[in-house]
């Protein structure tokens, strides 16, 4: 009760305003509360009280992100923040409606934090200067750490390792992997044209975001195929295509091409003879099938199709199979 309390107070804090970017010592008191709120521990003793001390820390995480201030935090608060809603999320000793609640504020989150730092990408007119990072190969931070530096592409880089190794089929069930493909999307979708600014990020999405979306692209569960579908779709869409070019002719050519040509007996090409026995779902071709009009309807999508792969010898000739 007194951790629900005491969390109630700091939301109040921060929603009536006194934590603005323009006051005194804001961005310390905010990464203070960002890592005390992450780190709350208590005494359980009814189980409807503790979700409710689990929903007031989940709500407390998302408005220090949120807030006018929340820009101030610094990589780890920002990381611890987003890891606490992770492990609620997925904490078996707590109801179904605190988790989904949690799911909702970590997407909330990761909206958030790929939309600003895309925003300070933005204002910087092509400079990368705010999106070099401290070390690439630092580990996920366990703590505050003592930097003043607000968040940037350090942060993003924490949040995307930790994504790609959600979606790995390998490590994580079908539910993880169906929840990290949401999330992928929402920062694919949000980053705009700041993923491209940072090296080490467009090197894990063409290493390991790619060799997993293809291994899960064999998955016959509707969700994983769809939201699969959905990443490839974004990726050819954003500012890492141009270094993505063998890995997306390997998803056309692999998924959108051979899949719904599979069991037909006759097809495109993409398929071989022995592919052509192999019988797959109804749900699953219809799906892929629905992946390519949304391709279609992307006319730059077409254009670039054609120009990078059709017009160049090393390459399939992606645009003709597509319309044979």
């Amino acid at each position: 009760a007194c951790s629900q309390v005491a969390l109630s107070a700091i939301n109040k804090f921060i929603l009536y305003g006194f934590l603005a970017p323009d006051v005194v010592q804001s961005a310390q008191v905010l990464n203070r509360t960002a890592a005390a709120a992450s780190l709350v521990r208590f005494e359980r003793i009814d189980r409807s009280i503790d979700e409710q001390v689990y929903l007031q820390i989940c709500t407390t995480l998302l408005h220090c992100i949120i807030c006018p201030a929340g820009k101030l935090l610094n990589d780890s608060a920002v990381w611890l923040c987003v890891k606490t809603c992770y492990d609620i999320s997925t904490s078996d000793s707590l109801s179904p409606i605190v988790c989904r609640f949690a799911e909702d504020v970590l997407m909330q989150m990761v909206l958030c934090v790929f939309s600003q730092v895309s925003s300070m990408a933005g204002e910087e007119a092509g400079d990368v200067g705010t999106l070099k990072l401290r070390d690439r190969h630092l580990p996920l931070p366990t703590s505050l750490d003592g930097d003043h530096t607000p968040y940037n592409a350090q942060c993003v880089l924490y949040i995307c390792r930790w994504l790609f190794s959600l979606v790995d089929p390998q490590q994580s069930e079908e539910n993880h992997r169906v929840y990290g493909l949401g999330l992928v999307n929402v920062a694919l979708e949000t980053s705009g044209q700041m993923i491209g600014l940072i090296p080490p990020i467009v090197e894990m999405i063409g290493h390991d975001l790619c060799k997993y979306l293809l291994q899960n692209s064999q998955s016959d569960a509707v969700p994983i195929l769809s939201l699969t579908l959905r990443v490839i779709f974004n990726l050819f869409n954003s500012s890492v295509k141009g270094n993505l070019k063998v890995q997306l002719e390997v998803f056309f050519n692999t998924i959108h091409l051979r899949i719904p040509a599979l069991g037909n007996g006759h097809g495109n090409g993409s398929a071989t003879a022995g592919d052509e026995d192999e019988q797959v779902p109804y749900e699953k071709k219809e799906l892929v099938l629905e992946s390519l009009v949304e391709f279609c309807a992307e006319p730059e999508l077409m254009v670039d199709l054609y120009c990078n792969y059709d017009l160049d010898l090393g390459s399939s000739n992606l645009f003709e199979k597509l319309t044979a």
